[in-house]
């Protein structure tokens, strides 16, 4: 062992502190420091040489892989096998870590979470390698044994929502890739992100968000830090977008197309869904026009409704049929009042602007029951 690292000091420059250190760590079986030196191996460029991790493993670290931290050296694996040009050697390169860390039968404590990740990172392989059915019945497995885990690891969970997430995009399952990709934000912190990986990540969240078919709440993702690299930029627009969808705005929605038409015309997925994006754009007006209209005051007059949601009597009704249908609110049409009552609406996912103007109305309802308040004991003291 102490030979095969002393034979790295030749192939990599400038890491012999490092390279000690593997090799005291080895020698006094410090197990979980040596650990730790090798995921900072795995992350230092200076590593990342055709050939030179995988030897790492069969010459180093095989030997006492079985000694580490299951998850740990699952990881570190993973890491490794992203050296391979060939989504083939690599599956074989992680499949050759899942045999290892499952040969221990004396083991007494399971490891399901570590096998579950090393099977979610093959299942991304398979989608590499177009074996798209197999990768689907992974995700559908892995899903499964996910929510059998007590208390797993956030980087299984997100092991498995990440590799959902590739599944259904390749599928161009827009509403499914969203879903799956805000769990994924939600198990891995935005720091852990890598800075090339943030900007396409928040492009094809935002635009799944839009196309997505029953997905009409956006204030999760401009609520996650990752809504940062949509706020400048060349995508600046479509940080926009969003929350011009948020807010149900058709009037900003309808600028924002003319001012940013080149860019619109140049994601072939929102031309294509020109009808649907306007479909979704007005039913948010909606929506948000009853959410912001308190309880008490939910008989709207359609005319109402129509100014914000640029639409004659006919197409108020139409729209309101298909909130109906959707399940987004509840309520009766009355059309020779020429009124919708709504007794109950979607909920929403507040943005900060939402919620302090939550607040404002929240304060007015409590001035309003402490002047009730107020009439009622002056009415009783009067009595």
């Amino acid at each position: 062992m102490a030979a095969y690292v002393d034979s790295l000091a030749g192939r990599v420059h400038g890491r012999d502190e490092l390279l000690s250190s593997l090799r005291e760590l080895h020698a006094a079986r410090l197990w979980h420091q040596l650990t730790d030196a090798l995921e900072t191996v795995v992350e230092d460029e200076a590593f990342q040489q055709d050939g030179l991790l995988a030897g790492m493993w069969d010459d180093f670290i095989a030997g006492f892989a079985l000694k580490l931290n299951p998850l740990r050296c699952a990881r570190i694996g993973v890491k490794m096998a992203g050296s391979f040009a060939a989504p083939a050697q690599a599956m074989e390169f992680v499949q050759k870590i899942k045999d290892k860390l499952s040969s221990d039968k004396g083991r007494k404590h399971p490891i399901d979470d570590c096998l579950l990740y090393l099977d979610m990172n093959i299942a991304l392989l398979q989608l590499q390698r177009g074996e798209t059915q197999a990768c689907r019945d992974a995700v559908d497995d892995g899903t499964v044994r996910l929510g059998r885990l007590s208390e797993p690891d956030p980087t299984v969970s997100a092991s498995v929502h990440w590799a959902a997430s590739q599944y259904h995009k390749s599928r161009k399952d827009f509403a499914e890739f969203f879903r799956s990709a805000m769990q994924y934000l939600s198990s891995v912190p935005y720091e852990s992100l890598a800075p090339m990986v943030r900007l396409p990540l928040a492009v094809d969240v935002a635009l799944a968000a839009l196309l997505g078919e029953g997905v009409f709440n956006f204030g999760e993702i401009l609520l996650h830090p990752i809504i940062k690299e949509l706020e400048s930029g060349q995508y600046k627009w479509l940080g926009d977008m969003l929350k011009c969808f948020n807010n149900g705005d058709l009037h900003e929605y309808d600028a924002l197309c003319r001012r940013e038409a080149a860019a619109l015309n140049a994601q072939p997925a929102l031309v294509a869904n020109e009808r649907a994006l306007r479909e979704k754009v007005t039913i948010l007006s909606l929506l948000v026009l009853i959410f912001e209209t308190p309880a008490e005051k939910r008989t709207i007059p359609l005319e109402t409704i129509a100014r914000g949601a640029k639409l004659d009597t006919e197409g108020v009704e139409q729209l309101l049929m298909r909130c109906l249908s959707l399940g987004l609110i509840k309520g009766t049409i009355d059309q020779v009042g020429g009124v919708v009552q709504v007794t109950w609406v979607q909920p929403r996912v507040l943005t900060l602007p939402q919620l302090a103007q939550m607040q404002e109305r929240l304060g007015t309802w409590l001035g309003k029951v402490e002047a009730a308040a107020a009439n009622l004991e002056s009415a009783v003291v009067v009595e």
